[in-house]
This record gives C-alpha cells, structure tokens and sequence, in this order.
C-alpha cells in the first residue's frame, strides 16, 4: 500500500540521563541524530532533557525540527526533570486532564520537540513500542549508552521479540566497548543452553553511529522465536448504564474474568463509575473514546488507533459516522485514519463485513440498550460484544449474543468470523 510504504521509520532509542565519564558517549548521540536526519527517521525516546537523552533529542529537532521527535515521560519523572517543572505545574493546575496527553512544544518553546507525559513506566514502554510498530520499514530499537533503566528497556523489547510480540529490529551501539559485558554473556548464556544460538541473533551490535539505520532496515527476524503473538482484545460499548440499562447481563459478567484478556477497546457511552473499575479489572490496558453521551468525560478523544501485529486498528464511537453506519461513509473515515480495521459503535447493532480489503465491526450494544433511530418500530436490540484473537495479520472475531428463547431462558449464543491483511488498493 503506497500510503504504508512512504510513513518514515520510527526508531526507539533507549539510553542514558547522564551523559558519562568519556565524551564519545554525547559524540555517539549526535551521529545518531545526524543520520536520522539524514533520512527522515523519526526518534521516540524517553523524555529526558539532560545526559546523552537530552543531546540526542535536542540535536535532532535542531537539525529536523521538534515534529521529529517524541518524548515519553512518567508524570513523577515530570516533576523532578529540570527541562519539565514547568510544564508539571501546569498540569497540576488543570483539571479532567486525559491519562495521556500531547503537549506540542515549539521551537522556540523547547529543544527537544514534543513530549507525551503518561501516568507510569508501564504505559511509556508501551506507548514507546506502539510508536515503532505504527512507523515505516526500517523502524527498530536501538541503545546507547545507559544505566538500569536502559538495560531493562533493552531487555524488555528483546524478550517481547523472542517471545513474537514484535519483530522489530534491536540494535546495541557499541561505543568504546561498552555493551561487551552483555555481548559476552549473551554468548555465555548460548554455552550454557540457555538461549538458543538463532535468538542470540536478536541483538544485532553497531560500532558506528552510521551502521545502525543499514542494520534495521536489513535486521532479519530469529527462527527460534516463540509464536506468542495471539491477544485477546474485547470490543464493548454503548453501555448507557443505569439510564438504558441496570447493567451488564450477569451471564456477560460471568464470561469476562481478569486474565484472560490482554486490551479493551470501549467505544464510547460507558457512563458509570462502576461499570468502568469492572472493566478495569478484566484487563488493565482499557482504551477509551468519547460517546455522543460521555458528557462527563470532555477531554476523551473521538477515535484512537493501536497496533497489534502488522494489523492497525482504528475505533470511534460512530456519531460522527454521516450517514450512521454507511459502508462508503466508513471507508473514508477508514482511508482517513490509515487503518486496516476500523471498529465503531452508534447503531447499537452487530455487523461485520469485509470492504476493499478493509474489514469494519460494529460489535452493537453490549446492554442491549435502547437507540432512537436505527431500530423498526417493535424490535429491540440483542445485547452483545466481541473478542478479537489476534495472531499477525490475522484476526479471528467471536461475537459473542445475550439471545432469549421464547420461555424468557437466555443462552448466550457465539459466532466466528475470519478477517487476514490483503493488500489494500492505493487510492
């Protein structure tokens, strides 16, 4: 797809706050900088602004402006950064502020571009490797210089590719010998069996700044990888508890238990407290957008993307949708936000068909609340949600049906559909 092929790579790089006793380790920093440059390579790192983090940002958006690069940073970290304290008072100072927010600093306001501040470490690591896997070929990991933050980012991303989560490329450059303690034990751990020779192989080492993009744009995956790349995502919304509905039907609730789902996609209109801490229990990663009735929830964003596999996922609630549900309508917003899936919600109907190798879900209502406007006169809406088990470019949608039987006996009927990534047309 022509619009996939020209996003630029996006690389991650893990590295130090300080800057070091050698002055090679600044130098490394600023080559790096100079060859993503050089190649139109956008840069997500950790949001530092002093150490061989701050030189490497500022260096860049020096060179390619603050758009190139993307700083991730903990609210606590935040607070004590001397390039953030003054942004962190002013965040302390709004109210209703998102989990996550994007704070566009100029030029003139900042040399190190912009910065996402999120609320823990947990949710930087992950924001950080969903920036790679949305970005172009040649989009990777790369470490530099650093101490147990580095090392453990390092380690992280190396054992999600071993494990198949991703199969990005991971880069060491080493500089001046300084990651060839971990090189050695790499192959210590190989004598000893502990990891196999191929996935040795998921670290590549640079010495030279200018090997590495070469490096990620030729990395080849390990054939020793585990295949652990299904999630389970569930698709929920149009809630409308307790105004259209008391609540989630008891035989739903029994079915979603923690643990056994990796994400939830809500799609707008969860509008109660309790409702959102039980989906918060079933899994922890709960994605939100806005609902045309999520008054309390302003600052919601009105559609989202995440990336699981090779598959971009896009979801919105769907008023925004003109005409409500229409397949054309839902191509273009599709085409819009560059998704291979797009999920929305609204009609409070289950569908799921296939268009232009797109594939669009609206998994209904999942109370079965009442909509004005979409049902004939006499029907009702069947309460309802998905999973979606997601394996590469591969998804497998069960659709899950509160159905009641004449007797007034509900059984909960389940359908499955199959959708695999084609390429998609250029328009």
């Amino acid at each position: 797809m022509a619009t996939q092929e020209a996003k630029p790579a996006v690389v991650c790089v893990f590295c130090g706050s300080y800057p070091g006793n050698s002055t090679s380790h600044l130098e490394a920093a600023r080559a790096l900088a100079q060859d993503f440059h050089k190649h139109n390579v956008q840069l997500v790192y950790g949001g530092g602004t002093v150490g061989i983090m701050g030189e490497l940002a500022k260096t860049l958006v020096a060179l390619s402006g603050p758009k190139s690069v993307q700083g991730i940073i903990p609210q606590a970290l935040v607070e004590v950064e001397e390039g953030y304290k003054a942004s962190a008072s002013d965040a302390q100072s709004k109210e209703g502020k998102a989990a996550e927010r994007i704070v566009d600093q100029s030029v003139q306001e900042s040399n190190f571009g912009m910065v996402t501040i999120v609320p823990d470490m947990h949710t930087r690591k992950r924001l950080m490797a969903q920036k790679v896997l949305e970005g172009g070929p040649g989009s990777g990991f790369v470490a530099l210089a650093g101490g147990f933050g580095t090392m453990e980012e390092l380690m992280e991303m190396t054992t999600w590719n071993q494990l198949g989560i991703h199969k990005a490329g991971i880069v060491l450059l080493n500089i001046n010998g300084y990651w060839n303690g971990i090189l050695q034990w790499i192959q210590t751990a190989v004598k000893e069996g502990l990891v196999s020779p191929e996935n040795a192989r998921i670290i590549a080492e640079a010495t030279k700044a200018e090997e590495v993009l070469k490096m990620l744009r030729e990395y080849q995956i390990s054939s020793d990888r585990m295949a652990m790349t299904s999630r389970l995502v569930l698709v929920i919304g149009d809630l409308f508890i307790p105004d259209r509905a008391p609540d989630l039907p008891a035989k739903f609730r029994k079915l979603l238990t923690p643990g056994k789902i990796g994400q939830i996609l809500c799609l707008g209109n969860l509008t109660d407290r309790s409702t959102f801490e039980f989906l918060r229990q079933v899994a922890p990663d709960l994605q939100l957008v806005k609902g045309d009735f999520d008054v309390d929830s302003p600052n919601l964003p009105l559609s989202k993307v995440v990336t699981h596999g090779s598959l971009r996922i896009g979801f919105t609630h769907g008023h925004t949708i003109i005409p409500p549900g229409d397949a054309d309508a839902l191509l273009i917003a599709a085409r819009q936000m560059d998704v291979d899936i797009l999920l929305w919600g609204g009609t409070h109907r289950f569908e799921a068909f296939e268009l232009e190798g797109r594939f669009f879900i609206n998994p209904g209502s999942a109370t079965g609340a009442m909509s004005t406007g979409y049902w004939p006169e006499g029907e009702e809406p069947t309460p309802s949600f998905c999973l979606m088990d997601i394996q590469g470019d591969v998804l497998v949608l069960y659709v899950y049906q509160l159905k009641t039987d004449a007797d007034g006996v509900e059984t909960v009927a389940v359908e499955k559909v199959s959708y695999r990534k084609n390429n998609i047309p250029s328009s």
